[in-house]
């Protein structure tokens, strides 16, 4: 894992398109993908047709993500979950020495599900509190429990072993299969 890596987070709102809400429309929907080592300048050096039609439909921030310091997954990750910066948050390092479990925590071992600081409130607790369902998959502290609750679906055991294209068709699936209203995806 690169010290130094520039994330881009592409958020894409479907709304209905009248403003009263009938029961056959599909409630708001958010998708928010992370692409890890993926530079802004990409979006205007390079020919990507799904991206551009993401970014055409639906909503984009102007300038980008711009990274918390240190620029390290996990870090931030856990600050585009929260909205928290990192001296907020606790997580300052992609691995991290917790001292009320008396263990070092990160990428290596984050199947533990351990971390959960009752102060921080990732995105996908607050969603769900709201009776949302939200499936958050390979993001960092994804699996954890915070205040007793967990996303409905998330995976936290990133592999290379399967191909972007299988994960973006899983988090478009959930949209079309389950009632789910957020997805979030780290690749």
């Amino acid at each position: 894992m690169h010290s130094q890596c520039i994330f881009l987070v592409i958020s894409v709102l479907f709304i209905p398109n009248n403003a009263v809400k009938r029961s056959s429309e599909v409630p708001p929907r958010l998708l928010i993908i992370s692409l890890d080592g993926f530079r802004h300048e990409y979006l205007n050096e390079h020919e990507l047709p799904t991206i551009n039609q993401f970014r055409n439909q639906g909503v984009q921030a102007t300038h980008g993500m711009r990274p918390t310091y240190t620029t390290m997954t996990f870090p931030n990750h856990i600050s585009i979950a929260t909205g928290m910066y990192q001296e907020d948050h606790g997580v300052v390092h992609n691995t991290f020495f917790d001292r009320l479990l008396n263990r070092s925590i990160g990428m290596g071992n984050r199947d533990d599900g351990q971390w959960s600081d009752p102060n921080v409130e990732p995105l996908w607790i607050t969603a769900t509190k709201q009776n949302v369902k939200s499936a958050v998959l390979f993001w960092p502290a994804c699996h954890n429990e915070f205040h007793g609750k967990r996303p409905l679906i998330y995976s936290w055991s990133y592999t290379d072993s399967i191909p972007f294209r299988e994960k973006i068709d899983n988090a478009i699936g959930y949209f079309r299969e389950l009632p789910v209203q957020l997805v979030m995806l780290y690749h």
